[in-house]
């Protein structure tokens, strides 16, 4: 009998101990197939979000004729950043004009949020010639409900014939209408331009510089 207790002992231990750590082997397992999933999960709706704004933003362009250049995406995980070399945009019920902004960079928050921007340049062709402006640094803009607002310092504006205007700070905001053309009826468009220095060439009856100049339309 002492024997056989002694066989019996020996064969429940092990067994015991062997149950005994299954119940956390499984835990942790289950815990890894979570993360894995949740990840797995996470970086799937990242870079769908992604394509989305770059699919939106390239729509958007090519609804008024536009096109997107070449485009990078990143970011991941927090935000989303398209960075594009050139966007292009015929001026809509204008024939000849087209705009090209340079250096495009939109900044979007994955968990929501109003899309940012900074654009390093850009130049307007129009019929007869051309202007060219750019910023250091790049102009900052926002993106919400529609209207966007963009805020620049130390611009240049080189004219087509080499006469070039600074402007120390300069803003613009386009406000949509309610209209549904290319340019909905209603828009409006504000321009704020402070330390704006004229070349000598372009000098009038005002002199060469003027503090504020301040701009706007109604389409």
């Amino acid at each position: 009998p002492e024997a056989g207790y002694l066989r019996l002992s020996r064969w429940r231990y092990p067994g015991i101990s062997r149950s005994s750590r299954r119940p956390e082997s499984r835990f942790a397992l289950a815990a890894l197939a979570l993360a894995v999933v949740g990840a797995a999960a996470y970086a799937a709706a990242w870079y769908s979000a992604a394509n989305g704004l770059r699919t939106n933003i390239a729509g958007a362009l090519a609804t008024h004729g536009g096109t997107l250049g070449s485009v990078a995406i990143s970011g991941f995980p927090g935000t989303i950043e398209l960075t594009a070399d050139t966007a292009r945009l015929p001026l809509p019920g204008v024939d000849g004009w087209q705009l090209v902004a340079r250096d495009l960079r939109v900044r979007s928050p994955f968990t929501g949020g109003d899309p940012t921007f900074t654009v390093g340049g850009a130049t307007l062709t129009f019929r007869g010639g051309s202007v060219t402006a750019d910023a250091e640094p790049p102009a900052v803009g926002i993106w919400k409900a529609n209207a966007v607002s963009l805020a620049a310092r130390n611009v240049s504006l080189r004219w087509h014939d080499d006469a070039v205007w600074k402007v120390a700070r300069l803003r613009t905001d386009i406000i949509p209408g309610a209209g549904t053309g290319a340019i909905p009826d209603g828009t409006r468009l504000i321009l704020a331009a402070e330390g704006l220095s004229v070349p000598s060439l372009r000098r009038g009856p005002f002199g060469d510089t003027a503090d504020t100049l301040n701009v706007g339309a109604q389409l």
